[in-house]
Parts: C-alpha cells; structure tokens; sequence
C-alpha cells in the first residue's frame, strides 16, 4: 500500500469516526435547549434551525492586569474573576453554548495549552471546547467581551484533539526595562524587606533607584545577558525556580530550547529588552525566576556561575521571582498534531489567519505593561527588593535565617503549586 493510499484510509477512518459520533449525539440531543440570539428555544421546532456542537480550537488574547489568572474555578468562587470565565459567559451570550451546560464547562470539554498566573498577559492563547456553531458566531462573542480579551477566531478540529497534550511548545516574551541591565553599586547591601509589595515609592526614592532610567545599555550588556540565558538552554530540574521544596527525581524537569534577548527599543518612552523563551512546558512560576536569576546577575548581586547551583537536585536555593507585569504568552506549536489526520481534515491548528491582528495585540500589550511600570514602579521595587539577595541561605547567620524562614513561609501559603505552564 502506497503512503497516500495509507493517509487516505486513515482519513476516511477518522470521518467514519466523527460521523458516528455526531449520528449517536444527535439523538440524545433532539429535545435539548440551545441558546440562540440570547433567546433559549427547544431544538425539536420544526421553525428553529438545528445547529451543530463541534469541537473548537479558540484563539484568544488577554491583558491579564485585572484577572486572578486564566484558569477557570468553573464557577466554584463568585470572588475569583479569571479569563476564561469571562469568555465563557461572552460564548453563552453569544449562543455558543446550550442553557443546560452554561454554568458547567466541563460539559463542553472546555480545555486550555497553557494557563498564566495573575497579572500575565497573553498575545494568543489556544482554548479548546464545542461549540454551537450559530451564524455570526465570532462577532457574537466579541461584542460581549471586554475590551481587556481578544476572540481573533476559531478552528474546527478532530475529536481526539488536546489543546494541552498536543501542544509541543510554547513561546513567552519578557518585556524588561533597559535599567535592570545596570550594575548595582549597592548590590551588597541587603534592604531587609521580606515582602516586595510593602516597598514603598519613598524608599525607591531614597536608595538611589529613580535616575537609572536613562541609563545607557547597549550591545555589550546584550551580550552579556545572552551568555547567561544560554546557560539555561538544554535539561535541567528547575525544582528552585517554584516553589521552594526538595527535588523529587524528574518532577521538575524542563527542557528549555531558545532564550535569548533582543537588541534595546522603545515601549511608551521606557528603553526595553525583550526577553523570548521557547520550551515544550515549565513548572510554575519558572520564567519569573529565571528572568530574576538573570537580573540579579546583571546587577552585580548573583555570579552567573552560581546558576549550577540552582539547578542541582540536592541543593534548595532561594531564587528571587521577578514581577508578573512583564511576561507575555506569545504563541503555541502544534507540529504534532498538524502531522496527524485529524488536521488533515480540518485543516491544521496555526495562527497564521491572525498573525496580523495578534501582533497588533502584542504591541497594545508591550504599552500596557509600560503603562503599569511607570504608575507602579514595580520594577525598581524590585530592583530594590533582591539587593543583598543570597541564593544560598545556609551562609547566613541564624538571626537572618529566621527573618527568611518567615518569607518562606508567607510565600508558601500565598502561593499554589501547578504542575504546569507560568
């Protein structure tokens, strides 16, 4: 048998597949409210046109400033605002959803690749359900969005379809002020402030941290930090870039296949790098870590050989976590999936139909997050809250390692373990 004659066989296997499925559904659907221009009509009326529920592929942008994260609690907390309830409830408006599984989004199989944290923006994200394919139904569901998430569109795609499984890689973007790139004169001097959002704009004022803004840096410092990022290309246990806690064999294990960081621009006014680091998963919070891990390099205050020592399995090292505000999901590879059949059908999962509208995104975002440095100085706050840091706590004395078992502790409780994506 030839190798198209074989792709072909597959190809009718996975329509005989769909179709069954689709037969079976129809069936035990024929009484089955659905939403329809916001109105909820029985589908068995012989005046009402029955739409199909199929599995989607949905391309979405975010600024993540006002959101608890983009993970859903699936209705369980009413005080818990994240994206992907805020879509959900424009989808249901918009007739994309039936009434009997609006408060339910398991119901659709509502999935996700990647999940951020609080404050993490998002060029596109891939989140995956079915959806009732009423007419217009992309317009629909923007007109009831915020203006804060993007619905650039949607893709059918195959039953066996995994938003996250089949995911290969995800790419995210730092977008960090040109200053974090100076020297610290005082980066010995530990400012003896456990918790970064009690730092105040006084104490920014009083530590010689306001007038680095126009600080040159140019290609020498890129270099520089490009040398470092190299360091955490390959394998390696970023089990001190969580959570503090022990190792477990290969829990923690990512492979990191490009971080490198761009020649300065302009963002708003504020001299940047762009940071971009491309892998197929990472624990949670490890792109914060790691941009601090390289920021407490550049300001004199960690040596960039100590980055062995991070990432030793036996050693549990403190590694500072930088702010939520500059990191950007900025894309998804579905190369495996592509290759399949299910693609072959459907056509494959890209963004290449949005590449236009999503980088106009990702330019809103870039202002954005400067609009939020300049009103919250939340980096040189944290400029100011890693001077003196000491990857190594077991070097300090005893009164020291008290006043850090308490941040330990605080962050601990603060914070919840993912076991994947930032």
């Amino acid at each position: 048998m030839s190798e198209q004659e074989e792709q072909q066989n597959v190809l009718k296997r996975v329509k005989e597949d769909e179709q069954g499925e689709d037969d079976s559904k129809k069936r035990k659907t024929e009484n089955i409210t659905t939403t329809v221009n916001n109105t909820v009509t029985p589908t068995n009326e012989k005046s009402t046109e029955k739409y199909q529920k199929k599995r989607t592929a949905l391309f979405v942008g975010y600024l993540g400033t006002a959101y608890n994260g983009s993970q859903t609690t699936n209705f369980t907390n009413p005080n818990v605002v994240t994206v992907e309830e805020t879509l959900f409830k424009a989808i249901c408006k918009a007739g994309g959803v039936a009434e009997c599984n609006s408060s339910n989004m398991n119901k659709v199989h509502f999935h996700r690749s990647s999940r951020t944290d609080k404050g993490v923006h998002a060029a596109v994200n891939v989140m995956e359900m079915k959806l009732i394919l009423v007419p217009d139904i992309e317009q629909k569901i923007r007109e009831n969005l915020p203006e804060d998430i993007k619905f650039f569109g949607y893709k059918r795609v195959s039953n066996a379809f995994n938003a996250k499984e089949h995911c290969n890689s995800r790419t995210y973007e730092y977008i960090l002020p040109a200053f974090t790139f100076v020297k610290d004169p005082r980066h010995g001097e530990w400012f003896r402030q456990i918790n970064v959002d009690k730092i105040t704009e006084e104490d920014v004022k009083n530590n010689d941290l306001v007038e680095i803004d126009d600080s040159s840096v140019g290609e020498e410092e890129v270099k520089r930090a490009n040398e470092i990022l190299k360091k955490f290309i390959g394998t390696h246990s970023f089990h001190n870039y969580t959570l503090i806690s022990k190792a477990k064999k290969n829990s923690y294990s990512r492979h990191i296949t490009k971080f490198e960081c761009s020649q300065p621009f302009y963002v708003g006014g504020v001299k940047v790098v762009k940071l971009t680091v491309c892998g197929a998963s990472f624990v949670y919070n490890q792109i914060r870590k790691m941009v601090g891990f390289l920021i407490g390099c550049m300001r004199g205050i960690f040596s960039e050989d100590e980055f062995e020592t991070t990432v030793n399995k036996s050693l549990t090292i403190s590694v500072p976590l930088a702010p939520a505000n500059g990191l950007l999901l900025a894309g998804q590879d579905y190369k495996r999936y592509n290759q399949k059949a299910g693609s072959l059908m459907h056509g494959a999962v890209t963004f290449t139909d949005y590449s236009k509208d999503i980088d106009s995104f990702k330019e809103v975002i870039y202002e954005h997050m400067m609009k939020i440095e300049k009103e919250t100085i939340v980096m040189k706050k944290f400029l100011l809250y890693i001077r003196g840091w000491i990857l190594d706590k077991s070097v300090l004395k005893q009164q020291d390692k008290e006043v850090i078992a308490k941040e330990n502790v605080q962050e601990e409780i603060k914070e919840e373990v993912y076991a994947d994506d930032e």
